[in-house]
Parts: C-alpha cells; structure tokens; sequence
C-alpha cells in the first residue's frame, strides 16, 4: 500500500510538472512571435492554446501510464489463470479479446468526434465570451446583448453533448465487461461440467477466474 501511494505520487508530480511545462511553452511561443502576428491572433484561441491543450496533454499522459500498468496486470494475471486452467483462459483470450476490440472499433469514432465538438465549442466559448466583455459598451448600444447570449447557449450545448458522449464512454464499458466475463466464466464452467469434469474442481478454477475476472476489469 505505502508503495502504490508513493508510486502514484510520484507519477502525478510528474505528470503536473509536464502540464506546466507545455503550459509555459505555449505562453512563451504565443509572447515571442512578432507583435503583428499577435494583434491579428485570435485571442480566444491563444487561451484554449495554454489552458487546453496542456490540460489535454495530461490526461492524455494520465491515460498512457494508466495504460501500461494495467497491460502489466492482465498480463500477469492472464498467467496465472493459464496456470489454473489453460482452455479455459485460451476460450476467455479469444472470446474476450475479440469482443474487446470490436467494442473498440465501435466507440473509437465517436470518442474522436466527441472530442473534436469539444476542443470546437470551447474555442468558440473563450470567443464570445472574450468578445462580450472587451466590446460591453458597444453590444449594449447596439443592443446586441440577446444574440451573444443565444450563441453562447448554442455553443454551450455543443460542449455539453461532446462531454456527456465523453463521460458515458467511460463508465458503459466496464458494464459490459464485467456482464460479458460472468457470462463467459458461467459458460466456459458448464461446458467443462458437461466434459466431465468434477464439480469439486471446478468451483476453485471458478473462484479463480472470479478473482482474475475482477482484476482485469
């Protein structure tokens, strides 16, 4: 426990020393262009650039070292039930394997989609937002304070259906995951019950991948 605390630390700093690191690499890129190129930036855009983008590269990072380490325990744990029962693990590989990436195939293109409305609606947020305060006199004068509203809330939507795709991609599928290893773990048991196999072995092989099952999830 202490090391996966220290462990965790230690990739967190590392992961906020790399936010803050691009963050000021940006401002720094953004600060030393010509002043002629800076007055015609869009300045909503410079924003999303600093505050964005390095947000973006963390969790990007967060996700990648997520990755590997749970990579390493599957693999580990994967042993360890070939160890137990090699058919069993081989049918739970193929079966699960296949169904895993077909689930891949089918989310990766939304998740890409939602994430490009995302990055969109909130450079248009930084936008309108820049553009109202900077310019309240005159929207009131104009009496133009209803359209910039009406925008915002347009864009707003925009961000809050990209976000809603996001977040839902992340918790439905480790629904279906775990409802597809229990199926699979109550089938493949069946089946070595009707191959003749005693249930007096199968109810540890079946404690075993329960556990294994939980670990990979």
């Amino acid at each position: 426990s202490f090391v996966l605390i220290w462990a965790n630390y230690v990739r967190l700093k590392f992961e906020n020393n790399i936010m803050k690191t691009v963050s000021d690499l940006m401002m720094g890129s953004y600060m030393r262009r010509p002043y002629e190129e800076i007055a015609d930036m869009n300045s909503a855009e410079a924003l999303r650039g600093i505050n964005v983008s390095a947000t973006s590269v963390y969790y990007t990072l967060q996700g990648f070292f997520l990755l590997i380490a749970n990579l390493l325990n599957v693999i580990l744990v994967m042993l360890f039930l070939f160890c137990v029962d090699y058919a069993m693990a081989l049918g739970l590989i193929l079966v699960g394997g296949g169904f895993l990436v077909c689930m891949l195939a089918f989310t990766q293109r939304i998740v890409r989609k939602s994430g490009a409305n995302f990055n969109a609606s909130m450079l248009y947020m930084n936008q309108y937002m820049a553009e109202s305060f900077d310019g309240l006199k005159e929207i009131s004068v104009l009496r133009r304070k209803q359209y910039f509203i009406d925008k915002f809330e347009i864009v707003t939507e925009t961000k809050n259906v990209a976000e809603l795709k996001f977040r839902f991609l992340q918790y439905y599928p480790n629904v279906v995951i775990q409802t597809m290893f229990i199926c699979m773990v109550i089938l493949f048991a069946c089946l070595r019950l009707n191959w003749g196999m005693s249930p007096d072995v199968i109810i540890p092989t079946l404690a075993s991948f329960a556990y294994g099952a939980i670990k990979i999830i």
